[in-house]
């Protein structure tokens, strides 16, 4: 009898050690949210859902990285050739700020250097870009970026 209950108390323990580790690795698990580091912008953050924006044969990828830090992610499709042309088609930045190829404006946010010294940083992939978005051919499967920054 004094065996039984103790190869009963031993099995208990042995089931309930094994009942905590199941339950410890279904909630680390469960816990990832599957989201994946993107490090391929100047700002790092995790990456986030891409909107899908116009149509055309040439598709790219936009980033826009507001004051706090979010990135909003636009997979752009278009048929235009400069990328100035493509973001104020798909209402990114307007035809005026195009034109002259200053951008102050983006996504209906303005920068105002002469108040904060902020302005929209633009890059083509990870490096700051030559030219002016009015002035930069757009390459299939290319990403480009506006960042908040401040001076």
């Amino acid at each position: 009898m004094k065996k039984r209950n103790l190869i009963l108390k031993v099995s208990s323990v042995v089931i309930s050690l094994a009942l905590i580790a199941a339950m410890a690795f279904c909630m680390t698990s469960c816990g990832k949210s599957g989201t994946v580091e993107d490090t391929s912008s100047p700002v790092s953050e995790v990456k986030a859902e891409e909107t899908v924006l116009g149509t055309g044969a040439t598709q790219f990828k936009f980033k826009v990285t507001d004051q706090s830090g979010k990135t909003e992610n636009y997979l752009i499709n278009t048929d235009k050739t400069v990328l100035g042309d493509a973001l104020c088609e798909v209402g990114i930045i307007s035809a005026e700020e195009n034109e002259s190829g200053f951008v102050t404006t983006v996504n209906g946010v303005t920068l105002d250097w002469n108040t904060d010294q902020a302005y929209w940083a633009f890059y083509v992939g990870d490096e700051y870009a030559q030219a002016g978005v009015n002035a930069t051919e757009i390459t299939a499967d290319g990403e480009y970026s506006f960042v908040y920054t401040k001076g």
